[in-house]
């Protein structure tokens, strides 16, 4: 069995204290008119900002969280004001999904309880023909592209440096073993761009300069040229994150994602979905396809096994896997910027052994062929629709740029 339980007897539920009061901002003002520091935490940019679009967002983000059934409040409060990404990622697709079955006038109960499990799925959702589902939430975070030592250091090189010619983009081979001593770095980067001043600007012979940090480490700095109408402009001299390359998609990353929830609740008597925001930024639609419908000929493998080998998180009409699961919810590059731009996809298991009705979710849905059809997808409303963005969202920009020794 896996329904919800009937409601906890009153003697047995946690009271919240005052969660009626409770929001996910403080009721400050935000003063801070510069742009998020690289190490700085997500919730601590956006409450303290002043600009009009964090503005904007926090009354957003509050009219969403007042949604939210006060007995769960607290614990996605909490998770949302961490400085931990993953917590406050996972809080923010939470109120995503919440906001957006609400849009779809999904009945819903927070934290179901279920009899083959002492866990809680994050959501149960019935439409008005009686279908439901169970649905747990999941985010693909990033590999992170730099460690906490050159984020702060990306930070101190727009404290402290500044050029009216030469905007400064780092490249990094490796991490480093120790903290970087930032002050005797940017003296060494301040004598090497004052000596470049009079080379020029010519985009087609950057000036460059390696330095070693350690055996495991190895920075590359090269002068971008700043546009002559630029030059008297304040602006971060660091103004992307160093590069990383990488061979290949996420198709593995999401496979392996996917895989710590598929059996996490035992054997429910529902639909079961999962939920994934996939943030890596090298993948594309076809990594989710390949994941779970898989590539090339399928073949008998384990659970799990590469999806090189075989036919994906879901199988084959042959080696059918985690029929438990029986779809899919996938948003790519959910982010505060991007909730007009993203469009959720729910992705069928064509052999559930609890299939989800086309009618639950109205959104945009992919059905794997059979083996004699093809592939067929529905089209399903505006996600703007469904969450009920402001008129106009999102609003604009209007950050001004830190520059040598200006702190927030």
């Amino acid at each position: 069995m896996g329904r919800p339980h009937s409601p906890i007897p009153t003697r047995h539920r946690r009271t919240p204290v005052r969660t009626r009061y409770l929001t996910l901002f403080d009721d400050e003002p935000g003063t801070s008119r510069l742009p998020k520091a690289y190490s700085e935490a997500d919730y601590n940019f956006l409450r303290k900002s002043s600009g009009r679009w964090c503005v904007e967002f926090r009354k957003m983000m509050e009219e969403w969280f007042s949604e939210f059934p006060a007995h769960s409040k607290g614990q996605v409060r909490g998770r949302y004001r961490s400085s931990r990404a993953s917590a406050h990622q996972g809080a923010f697709f939470e109120l995503y999904l919440h906001r957006m079955f609400r849009g779809m006038n999904l009945a819903l109960q927070i934290e179901p309880t279920v009899q083959a499990s002492s866990s809680r799925p994050d959501f149960f959702v019935t439409n008005s023909d009686g279908n439901s589902a169970f649905v747990e939430a999941i985010v693909l975070r990033n590999e992170p592209d730099h460690d906490a030592a050159i984020s702060k250091l990306m930070d101190d090189l727009n404290r402290k440096l500044c050029s009216q010619y030469f905007f400064l983009s780092l490249d990094v081979e490796g991490t480093p073993k120790r903290s970087l001593r930032s002050d005797r770095l940017i003296k060494t980067l301040s004598n090497w761009m004052s000596g470049q001043l009079m080379i020029g600007t010519n985009p087609n012979s950057l000036p460059k300069m390696k330095l070693q940090i350690d055996d495991s480490c190895e920075m590359t700095f090269t002068l971008i040229p700043r546009s002559p109408e630029f030059q008297n402009r304040p602006a971060r001299i660091v103004g992307s994150p160093p590069g990383k390359s990488r061979w290949g998609g996420a198709e593995l990353d999401i496979l392996k994602t996917l895989d710590t929830k598929a059996k996490k609740y035992g054997d429910l008597d529902a639909p079961y979905v999962i939920a994934i925001n996939i943030l890596p930024w090298f993948h594309d639609r076809n990594d989710v396809s390949v994941a779970l419908y898989g590539k090339g000929p399928p073949r008998a493998a384990d659970d799990n096994a590469d999806i090189g080998a075989v036919s994906g998180f879901w199988g084959s009409a042959a080696v059918s896997r985690k029929r438990n699961v029986s779809a899919v919810l996938a948003v790519s590059s959910l982010v505060p910027t991007t909730l007009h731009l993203q469009k959720p996809i729910l992705y069928h298991n064509p052999r559930a052994k609890h299939p989800v009705s086309p009618g639950l979710f109205p959104i945009a849905q992919h059905f794997q062929p059979s083996p004699a059809g093809e592939a067929t997808s529905l089209p399903g409303h505006d996600p703007s629709v469904l969450l009920r963005l402001p008129a106009g969202w999102p609003p604009n920009w209007d950050f001004s740029i830190s520059g040598p020794d200006q702190t927030s």
